[in-house]
């Protein structure tokens, strides 16, 4: 049994044009099923798509038919008009540069069956700029892609990580050296 959480890691426009169902993660390699071994391009569009390693196993095409009508096609119907249809965007906190003053990170994702890619800036003034210079640091979200889902998520650990800090430098700025003395 696939889980439901899994299904996301492949856009269903992604998973339908390709064949693919994913099956499982290990580490930051995803394992997709196919009813055949994808060529070569196909397997680096993947990669590159998903931003991280994909191997296969081969499963039947009836299997594979079954699969994309139970987690994508039957999912799509029951969105039509809802917000959840309007499209998938993703951060890649890795693909981040300094532009004067303007941190930018790369952004893509998909639209219906189209696929855009572009760029987000965080000029100095913008109000998400110490949060995005904090997460671009941190391994864990530095070097994966982001569904932008997950940023509410990530922003309210920003702000237990920032409330920690600065109840600590306010501890150290008040210590006066006196012991009271």
């Amino acid at each position: 049994m696939i889980q439901m959480d899994i299904t996301s890691s492949v856009p269903a426009p992604l998973a339908m044009e390709m064949r693919v169902i994913p099956v499982r993660e290990s580490g930051r390699t995803l394992v997709l099923a196919s009813d055949c071994k994808p060529a070569a391009e196909a397997q680096e569009k993947l990669a590159f798509i998903l931003n991280r390693e994909v191997r296969f196993v081969i499963r039947s095409r009836s299997w594979i038919d079954a699969q994309l009508e139970l987690l994508y096609r039957s999912a799509a119907e029951q969105k039509v008009n809802s917000a959840e249809d309007e499209g998938v965007t993703w951060f890649w906190p890795a693909c981040h540069y300094l532009d004067g003053d303007k941190l930018i990170v790369k952004v893509s994702g998909w639209e219906g069956m189209e696929h855009w890619t572009g760029a987000q800036e965080f000029p100095l003034d913008h109000p998400d700029r110490a949060f995005w210079n904090w997460l671009i640091t941190v391994d864990h979200y530095g070097k994966g892609l982001l569904d932008e889902r997950e940023i509410p998520k990530i922003r309210r650990i920003w702000n237990h990580f920032r409330q920690r800090k600065d109840v600590r430098d306010n501890s150290i700025n008040s210590d006066d050296g006196s012991n009271g003395s």
